[in-house]
């Protein structure tokens, strides 16, 4: 149906009618797979999706929902968190000023229904099947993975952890990888599972990955390559509580002790399918997910402790901050997922938005002029380094001073490709005119503020409002 007036009447009918749940759900699925849009130009739309789950939220906090229908309830509430995520949900929040109070009412909703990683993963992965959420280059070849793949791929991770689990004992996951596909499943699956996990920074010393391993008492090690294995090996025997190692690579010849990724899934083989859904359903949004371990200023790594809740909510926060990002959005990504903005903003926010992440292993300006020619991504976020390294680039093509505003637009687009329109400068100065230069361009660069013990962003500038030297301002919670 087309959103007309009377087929936009109708739907916000459906949202208000309590007696026929089914056909609030139907109105939900429409909204959240964005078939009516255009109705949230009328702002009683808002209204009523605020009325529902403030209905849905308090009927299951108040427990009048119970078993089976509690499942319902459940569903309702997961598809209208879903529905509100839209743009142009995000977008009529933002002309109404309502950002704070609307965010606590998406936080009550998700406590409520117990909104977890798995949900989110298990949710864009019906919504989006075929599409691809991964995409990266092996040995020259662009390769696309679809949301299909990597839930599969996360269920069998999750199982294969499960399984050595059983064996050896609950603890922590350790993860010590450079970017790559198979960190981001290891990632996922852990998450997706309530199975903490430890992300340490790949360029760590053996020493500190050895402090790590043995603070957190963690069971399993996932390293990516033979040089990250040794350093966890020339410390094993101060490490008693871990057990287990998994290796991404294929070693050069077979590693006793150390486990392929196709091992651990097959380990997981007799892990069944309700298990897991178990264990999913177990977890504690508030409960301890993740911890990121960070450098510090001083003395050994630090490390920060995030809950699912943390993790959520600044999705639903920042999506309120960047109205504009959706589905439709490529992200070029490396910065490290064992960095807060490129683990929670970059990957996670991937996730959440329905968006693409498109791997990028080697950062010079080189590759990364020419991926972007070639992938064509949207959004591009970065320390300021790579965007004073663009701004050169395309001062080699034109005359950033003296030449006119069409061979500007022309040498920006050569290096930057057609389709760039987000980008975010964080992590350090950025000079004004830089800012300017790119927002005059038809790519919308913003500044932020972030901490790890933030779940990353603290502040951004608002999309259109700029200013000088100028972090911005909070995001909405």
């Amino acid at each position: 149906m087309g959103a007309d007036a009377t087929t936009s009447r109708d739907l916000l009918a459906r949202l208000g009618d309590e007696a026929d749940p089914r056909a609030m759900e139907a109105a939900l699925e429409a909204l959240a797979a964005g078939r009516f849009d255009a109705v949230f130009e009328d702002p009683a739309a808002l209204d009523a999706l605020a009325a529902l789950g403030d209905r849905l939220a308090g009927a299951l906090e108040a427990g009048a929902a119970q078993d089976a229908s509690r499942a319902d309830a459940q569903r309702r509430a997961w598809l209208w968190l879903d529905a509100i995520r839209r743009p142009a949900v995000q977008r009529r929040v933002a002309a109404a000023g309502a950002a704070d109070p609307w965010l606590a009412r998406v936080l009550r909703v998700m406590g409520a229904s117990r909104f977890t990683v798995a949900r989110l993963l298990e949710q864009r992965a019906e919504r989006y099947g075929p599409r691809p959420l991964f995409r990266e280059t092996l040995r020259g070849e662009d390769v696309s993975h679809s949301w299909f793949e990597v839930i599969t791929r996360v269920d069998q991770l999750s199982c294969g952890f499960l399984a050595l689990l059983d064996r050896h004992g609950r603890g922590p996951i350790a993860i010590l990888s450079e970017n790559r596909y198979e960190m981001a499943l290891a990632d996922l699956a852990c998450l997706g599972t309530g199975l903490v996990d430890l992300m340490i920074p790949a360029n760590a010393t053996d020493g500190d990955v050895a402090y790590v391993l043995a603070q957190a008492e963690a069971v399993i090690a996932v390293v990516s390559t033979e040089e990250q294995l040794r350093k966890i090996e020339r410390h094993r025997a101060t490490l008693p509580a871990l057990r287990a190692v998994v290796l991404l690579d294929r070693p050069a010849a077979p590693i006793p002790g150390v486990l392929s990724p196709a091992q651990l899934a097959a380990l997981g083989r007799p892990v069944s399918a309700e298990r897991l859904a178990r264990e999913r359903a177990s977890v504690d949004t508030r409960a301890l997910a993740t911890v990121m371990y960070t450098s510090g200023t001083t003395g050994r790594p630090k490390g920060i402790c995030f809950s699912q809740r943390n993790i959520l909510s600044k999705r639903f926060a920042r999506a309120l901050a960047l109205p504009e990002i959706g589905e439709q959005d490529v992200f070029l990504c490396f910065l490290p997922l064992f960095h807060t903005f490129g683990r929670f903003l970059e990957m996670m926010g991937c996730v959440f938005w329905g968006a693409t992440y498109v791997f990028l292993r080697d950062p010079s300006v080189d590759t990364l002029r020419e991926t972007m020619q070639r992938l064509r991504p949207t959004v591009f976020i970065s320390v300021p380094k790579k965007w004073i390294q663009l701004w050169e680039e395309i001062g080699r093509r034109a005359d950033l001073d003296l030449d006119p505003e069409e061979a500007l637009r022309a040498a920006t687009r050569e290096v930057v490709g057609d389709r760039l329109r987000w980008g975010l400068s964080a992590a350090g100065y950025l000079a004004p005119e830089i800012f300017r230069f790119f927002q005059g361009r038809g790519i919308e660069l913003l500044s932020g503020f972030g901490m790890t013990e933030a779940t990353g962003g603290i502040t951004m500038t608002p999309v259109g409002g700029d200013r000088d030297d100028s972090l911005g301002v909070p995001h909405p919670g």
